[in-house]
């Protein structure tokens, strides 16, 4: 049958998913601890080959020590992905969530952050979404 190619991997992105969600803090709104909901800061990253990583490995050592002063929390940062698109296929995914959108607003003004971005800006394409 056609179906069953898109039947497993409907299950197996689903099966990611509840591997995702029993690993990681509860995906919860803490809106009653802090008035603001909990903000999540999601990234794929695509990996041009004839580039290579340029800086971007140095910027990922550098990143975590900043994204946790600022009260993030990794959820997901992986370069095991399986992509159910055939649009949508990044090397890695990040899965960060902070406590506010405040707080992930003032990461990513910090100069601290300001200061290694163009690691990652110049040496992959990465695409990311706010999700409140």
């Amino acid at each position: 049958m056609k179906r069953r190619p898109f039947l497993k991997a409907l299950l197996a992105g689903l099966l990611a998913l509840s591997c995702i969600s029993t690993q990681a803090a509860p995906m919860t709104d803490d809106a009653n601890l802090t008035n603001q909901p909990s903000c999540y800061f999601i990234v794929d990253v695509y990996i041009d080959e004839a580039r290579g990583r340029g800086l971007y490995d140095r910027y990922i050592e550098k990143v975590k020590p900043i994204v946790e002063s600022c009260g993030g929390q990794y959820l997901a940062r992986s370069e095991k992905v399986t992509s159910l698109s055939p649009d949508r296929k990044p090397q890695r995914v990040i899965i960060i969530r902070f406590p506010s959108k405040d707080a992930l607003e003032t990461c990513l003004a910090s100069k601290a952050y300001q200061d290694i971005m163009g690691d990652r800006t110049t040496s992959v394409d990465a695409r990311a979404l706010i999700v409140e």
